[in-house]
């Protein structure tokens, strides 16, 4: 999530759709008050630097207070804490009582809650990708570090939240339609799309007033050797997607 008062906007970060990309981007135009939840690994390997309210609220009591808590939970994993990882996870959770259990992926109902009177003002956007791509994105991303969970297995632990999952390879959230809308209708003011984005982009850009340099947007958290997600389908897994995305797919006319 990236809030702006200084180009007031809104962006409401959805999942695997190059929401780290944005936010790398557009940290090299945030203001000293602007709050920049999440992404922040990837915008500093992209030449992007922390603001005056990271730092600030970092070194406040409540920041400090998670520090040492994630400091504390690395060593009894028998881990060696680094510094950025700590911060990074310690600034997530100070906004985790105001933005849900992912505040960096903050649903819209929560942003409104947080930031009425922004909300109502500022521009509001966010991206959408084809579920059927966004599902073996997913799945890759999260079962990197993880063997011997398969692309079905992946999805009947998404699709049914009672099914064990013991190696935590179900993402939170498990998808992006409650991001940006309420009650089921959309409340954000333009929707991008990821096979779009740098058209759309050049698009957000000009209504918040930044400049779009398509050679400099950032591909963050992207994998080497990606395979066509179509060769990792039958029509079960066809199937188990339709279940769990059906609302994005019937509303944007997503096809396989």
């Amino acid at each position: 999530m990236l809030l702006s008062h200084k180009h007031q906007f809104i962006f409401v970060s959805c999942r695997k759709v190059a929401s780290s990309s944005t936010i790398a981007y557009l940290n090299q135009y945030i203001g000293p008050d602007d709050i920049q939840v999440g992404a922040w690994g990837d915008t500093l390997l992209y030449g992007g630097k922390y603001n005056k309210r990271f730092t600030k609220e970092i070194i406040s009591y409540c920041g400090l207070y998670h520090c040492l808590k994630q400091v504390a939970l690395n060593f009894r994993r028998l881990k060696m804490p680094r510094l950025r990882l700590v911060l990074h996870d310690s600034y997530k959770k100070i906004y985790k009582s105001r933005l849900g259990v992912s505040p960096h992926h903050a649903p819209a109902i929560k942003i409104m809650e947080f930031v009425p009177d922004e909300w109502k003002n500022y521009f509001k956007f966010c991206f959408v990708r084809n579920p059927y791509s966004k599902a073996f994105s997913d799945y890759r991303w999260s079962t990197r570090n993880i063997k011997g969970v398969s692309f079905r297995e992946f999805l009947e632990r998404v699709n049914d939240p009672n099914r064990p999952d013991p190696e935590w390879a179900v993402p939170t959230p498990k998808e992006n339609w409650p991001l940006y809308t309420v009650n089921d209708e959309i409340v954000v003011d333009f929707v991008g799309k990821y096979e779009s984005i740098m058209d759309d982009m050049s698009i957000i850009c000009s209504k918040i007033g930044v400049p779009f340099h398509p050679e400099k947007f950032p591909h963050a958290k992207s994998l080497s050797n990606n395979p066509n997600h179509r060769d990792f389908y039958t029509e079960y897994e066809k199937d188990l997607v339709y279940k769990i995305y059906h609302k994005e797919i019937d509303y944007f006319g997503y096809k396989f």
